[in-house]
């Protein structure tokens, strides 16, 4: 048994929202097939306000998210999926597996600074450290950084990251 969905339409739904561009269109396209009545006017304003959303994100510069604790980390890997270098912590999950899977992350566009057993004032350091160094690139840097980010955040694609998903329940269920 595979986790995830089941059913006839699995493959179907899947494959509708594999890729974060077509996710809005997707389910657009599913209330249209199955007859969803009253979802046009919601629906619009999901797409009106992620389009927002979108724009105001690819706006910024860098998206700095030193958090002491969060689980996983969206908010960095939604700015670089969009090409916006990104800092996250060693507190965070996702700070965690990047270090651990893309020891260089920091020429990527993805910097994570050491909070774990660290005072504040060196990690807060470090992270004014990075930020000055990022004024200081010149605009072709910052460009090249952006693609090097966004191709980074290939590498967190759902298609890649399913496998530890199914060798985690695969080894759950052989307990």
């Amino acid at each position: 048994n595979q986790p995830g969905l089941r059913g006839p339409l699995k493959d179907e739904v899947e494959k509708d929202l594999s890729t974060s561009a077509l996710f809005v269109a997707g389910i657009g396209q599913l209330f249209q097939k199955y007859k969803i009545e009253g979802y046009e006017k919601p629906y619009a304003e999901l797409q009106r306000h992620l389009t927002q959303y979108d724009q105001f994100v690819r706006g910024c510069h860098m998206g700095l998210f030193p958090s002491y604790y969060e689980p996983w980390g969206y908010t960095p890997l939604e700015c670089i999926a969009r090409g916006i270098p990104a800092v996250t912590s060693n507190l965070a999950g996702f700070g965690n597996y990047v270090l651990n899977e893309f020891p260089d992350c920091d020429k990527s566009g993805l910097t994570v600074i050491g909070r774990k057993d660290r005072p504040d004032d060196l990690a807060a350091g470090e992270l004014a450290q990075k930020m000055f160094e990022f004024t200081r690139l010149t605009l072709r840097d910052r460009i090249s950084m952006r693609y090097r980010a966004q191709g980074m955040a290939e590498h967190f694609d759902w298609r890649q990251l399913a496998r530890h998903y199914t060798e985690a329940h695969q080894l759950a269920m052989q307990r």
